[in-house]
């Protein structure tokens, strides 16, 4: 099977992925709390995007091919199985990973909720446009 995906769609949801990132993590929003409780420098993150743009990349892609896979396999609305593909993922992978993690860290219950919920607003976000941007010839 050939899986198609949007390259478009995919640069948009990375950039989608760094605007819920900055605004989520903007001192007006939670940046404050979560560089307090994390012990983060904001001037020591500026090295860290360019990584977080090809994480972001990874991340769309994947979920633009596992969008197709599954909806090739049970068809249905795009928009919804992407929107599916992203919860199960971030249930099953990031959710669940994420808050072993902090168990055997013993980070505080808050820096979970914020991590975890950035996530999933996140997956969700990227879904969104991978999900409305079907891929062309399907």
């Amino acid at each position: 099977m050939e899986i198609v995906i949007n390259a478009g769609a995919v640069a948009a949801a990375v950039a989608v992925a760094m605007l819920i990132g900055a605004i989520w993590y903007s001192p007006r929003v939670f940046g404050r709390y979560w560089m307090s409780v994390s012990g983060v420098d904001p001037d020591d993150t500026h090295s860290a995007v360019a990584l977080t743009v090809v994480f972001a990349a990874v991340t769309a892609t994947g979920l633009a091919a596992t969008t197709y896979i599954v909806w090739k396999g049970f068809g249905g609305s795009f928009l919804a199985v992407s929107v599916g593909v992203a919860t199960v993922a971030w249930a099953a992978f990031t959710a669940s990973r994420m808050m072993t993690h902090y168990l055997f860290e013993n980070r505080a219950p808050g820096m979970v909720a914020l991590n975890v919920a950035n996530e999933l607003v996140t997956l969700l976000g990227m879904s969104l446009v991978i999900g409305a941007w079907v891929p062309a010839g399907i």
